[in-house]
């Protein structure tokens, strides 16, 4: 009872917003962090700039103390603002989804109640949890109330039907329907998946490498291969890449917005230590349910797409972070089908590789494909690694 208890208050709707009460406290957190950002937004402009570099504080010929740590601080409030907003940005993207939740799901609800009750069903609760992708799952409190139990795959059948668009259940949903009131969630399925291969080599044997990579699903369809290079090669530069891969990996599953991630990393490595460091990266994340990809870049190497008789590049003209306070990520979006292939390289593969060898390569297994391109980068060097080298491969297939 205690569960059904609780989906009747997650669904209670809100007359004044139709956000929901989950939607409408995320509103709420989003008016909070873009006060906060626009509060350290003012109080940098209020610093007068032509004030704090006061030529008789100054040395000859320099800057004085003050003037630097002035300029630090404004510096650091940028910073925080950007951070706060994106922030903001991110519960104010969720808060919507909720709204527009409620307000299209009304009429669906009751719906989807009368159509189940037809099937000897009882639908004590249904709400339509937006998952990212503009898509949804289906959440709800059910029993049956006539008969032998039932299977959750014919109830998932049934509410296909019902929505027009596949659903299936989601995993760890209880297999049954019963007598008893229970919880099932109900997911839409995926178009595609991604087959991935990666290899790599390090610059100086015995030494680990400066790359890192990581393949990852951060959300219910979507998935996400980034590569980071950091500065230099040896221990410290894969440290540096390691700390850049991480923070990526858990901004990507918390749903912040491409140039968010990428501002809010930027931020963390210039904060991080006094010493200059910084890292590229590139990151292709794609839609398993229309092949949409997103490719962020940040100092990196440019990426191909193996198309069945061509190849594209995705090239990037913005600095690795870390290096500057503000950095202006390459954002390209692109549609993929069936069959084709995303490649994405380090710097030390680049100079090694062409678009022509890409395009007349045997378009086999990713790991097959990832093998090859290494073997091509390297024996332009005489086999030998000219620096480290990553290569990702992914092949977007059909379900």
């Amino acid at each position: 009872m205690e569960l059904v208890k609780e989906a009747e208050e997650i669904v209670r709707p809100n007359r004044d917003w139709g956000y929901g009460i989950a939607g409408y406290r995320l509103k709420e957190l989003s008016e909070v962090m873009n006060a906060i950002a626009v509060g350290y937004q003012r109080r940098g402009d209020a610093l007068p700039l032509g004030q704090t570099l006061r030529e008789a504080d100054a040395p000859e010929g320099g800057i004085s103390q003050s003037a630097l740590w002035s300029r630090l601080l404004r510096e650091c409030r940028e910073m925080l603002a950007k951070q706060y907003q994106g922030l903001a940005e991110m519960f104010q993207a969720v808060s919507l989804g909720f709204a527009d939740g409620n307000k299209q799901s009304r009429e669906l609800r009751d719906f989807v109640k009368e159509r189940l009750s037809e099937e000897k069903i009882r639908v004590r609760q249904v709400i339509f949890v937006p998952v990212g992708n503009d898509r949804r799952e289906i959440h709800m409190v059910a029993r049956i109330t006539h008969g032998v139990n039932r299977l959750t795959d014919e109830i998932a059948y049934l509410l296909s039907q019902v929505m027009g668009e596949t659903f299936v259940p989601a995993e760890g949903c209880k297999r049954v329907f019963g007598r008893e009131y229970d919880y099932y969630v109900f997911r839409q399925v995926e178009t595609y998946r991604l087959v991935t291969g990666a290899v790599r080599a390090s610059k100086t044997a015995g030494e680990p490498s400066g790359d890192n990579y990581s393949v990852i699903k951060p959300c219910f369809g979507e998935a996400a291969m980034i590569i980071s290079d950091g500065m230099g090669s040896g221990r410290q530069a894969y440290m540096e890449s390691a700390a850049v891969i991480e923070l990526m990996e858990l901004f990507l599953k918390a749903g912040f917005r491409e140039e968010s991630m990428i501002s809010l990393i930027n931020s963390v490595l210039l904060l991080g230590t006094e010493a200059q460091s910084y890292s590229t990266l590139d990151l292709s994340l794609v839609n398993l349910f229309d092949g949409t990809v997103c490719f962020a870049k940040s100092g990196a190497s440019l990426t191909y797409i193996k198309h069945e008789d061509w190849v594209e590049m995705i090239e990037n003209t913005s600095l690795p972070i870390g290096m500057l306070p503000e950095i202006r990520p390459c954002i390209t979006r692109k549609r993929l089908f069936h069959g084709e292939s995303i490649i994405m390289i380090s710097d030390g593969v680049t100079d090694y590789l062409s678009a022509q060898f890409v395009k007349e390569m045997r378009d086999g297994k990713p790991q097959d494909m990832a093998g090859a391109i290494l073997l091509e980068a390297l024996k332009g060097n005489h086999y030998e690694p000219a620096d480290d080298m990553t290569v990702l491969v992914a092949k977007l297939e059909r379900i």
